[in-house]
């Protein structure tokens, strides 16, 4: 195998389009998951990965066909043109692949591209949710500027909307310094309202130059957040606006996960005289592949719209592919008031038993209508 790098990310953006749960990212997260992915190419008898591959790496197929051996022997052969789904859909047991033609595969972080996924659809959530809150109208083109930022992606998905409640507003003035080059940093800015110049002086030249022109929507200042360093530029305002802060101790603040009631499949057989509904926050394409049998179906993008479909009676058991987005969803939900509690490492954490007992899958009940038709 060869590892290609990501020449063409243009190309492969348009193929992640199609690929599941890929094509509901949002542009900006899905581009930084691929600046972190792995292309690679096989040819014909290659092993692509065998039972010893970390269960940490997720691979789709972009071109050619796959041969995925179970352990017990079952073989199944993979089409790029008719699989969009991860080769493996979650880690229960372990399978090697063989190509079976010349192909092209796509192979991600599990973690990474869960944790952008996640964010990403949080972000879809709360921008639903930030335009039924009219108190929110004035702000809601810096707020989606905000979701927009890569400086949180190391924040917990279930932090998002706290990060609001962190930021300050400050009213500057033409002329005034925001940063001075050399100086400790403490803060980082976005630009809700106005310009802003950017200077630099280097060693040789003690006069700072100007090297670029910031307005609307720009974070500056962020290696305050993410690095002990001081300031490598000055930042002086071209016109009068409104600048939205955050202090390095909040950012701090942020990364810490707040907690989530959550339970393990080993102890729902404990809990049959508990009454819950199982609630699946996946798309649609990873829920007719298999779900849990009965489970409640609303994507996390949508949650925020079909919210009025929740019983705020009834406990809600939220479930994913690992737990990333349901924890999310479970957050979220108890946040508005709601009885839930997360399905902890998702279908990720069922044995195989487990997936044959309680999993299904819309296409085998197609198959079977199609075949009481004959």
């Amino acid at each position: 195998m060869e590892d290609l790098g990501l020449m063409n990310k243009a190309h492969l953006l348009q193929q992640c389009q199609s690929l599941v749960p890929l094509g509901t990212m949002r542009e900006h997260h899905l581009l930084t998951a691929l600046d972190h992915a792995t292309e690679v190419t096989a040819c014909r008898d290659d092993v692509l990965f065998n039972e010893e591959e970390p269960e940490d790496s997720l691979f789709y197929l972009l071109s050619g066909e796959i041969l995925l051996k179970h352990h017990n022997g079952h073989e199944r052969i993979i089409t790029a043109d008719f699989h969009w789904l991860p080769i493996v859909q979650f880690q229960t047991e372990s399978f090697s692949a063989t190509a079976l033609t010349d192909c092209e595969l796509l192979k991600f972080d599990r973690h990474m591209l869960d944790n952008l996924l996640t964010w990403s659809q949080v972000a879809d959530y709360l921008e639903i949710d930030i335009s039924y809150e009219r108190d929110f109208d004035e702000d809601a083109g810096w707020m989606t500027t905000v979701l927009n930022s890569n400086l949180f992606y190391k924040i917990p998905p279930l932090n998002v909307m706290s990060i609001f409640s962190k930021i300050s507003s400050r009213m500057v003035t033409k002329g005034e310094v925001i940063l001075q080059q050399g100086e400790e940093g403490d803060y980082c800015y976005f630009i809700k309202d106005g310009r802003a110049e950017v200077m630099r002086a280097d060693t040789r030249n003690e006069r700072a130059m100007p090297i670029a022109e910031i307005s609307l929507g720009r974070c500056f200042g962020e290696d305050a957040l993410i690095k002990n360093t001081t300031r490598n530029a000055t930042v002086k305002m071209l016109t009068d606006g409104t600048l939205m802060c955050l202090h390095k101790n909040d950012f701090a603040d942020l990364l810490q996960e707040p907690s989530v009631d959550h339970m393990a499949f080993e102890t729902l057989e404990t809990m049959k005289n508990q009454t819950f509904e199982f609630l699946d926050v996946r798309t649609q394409e990873e829920f007719d592949y298999k779900h849990i049998a009965n489970a409640l179906h609303i994507p996390l993008p949508l949650l925020r719209l079909k919210i009025r479909f929740l019983n705020p009676q009834k406990h809600y058991l939220i479930y994913c592919n690992t737990g990333a987005r349901s924890r999310a969803a479970a957050f979220l939900l108890s946040e508005k008031g709601y009885k839930v509690s997360l399905l902890d490492k998702g279908l990720a954490g069922i044995n195989q038993t487990q997936v044959k007992d309680l999993l299904v899958s819309e296409f085998d009940t197609i198959h079977q209508l199609a075949g009481s038709a004959y």
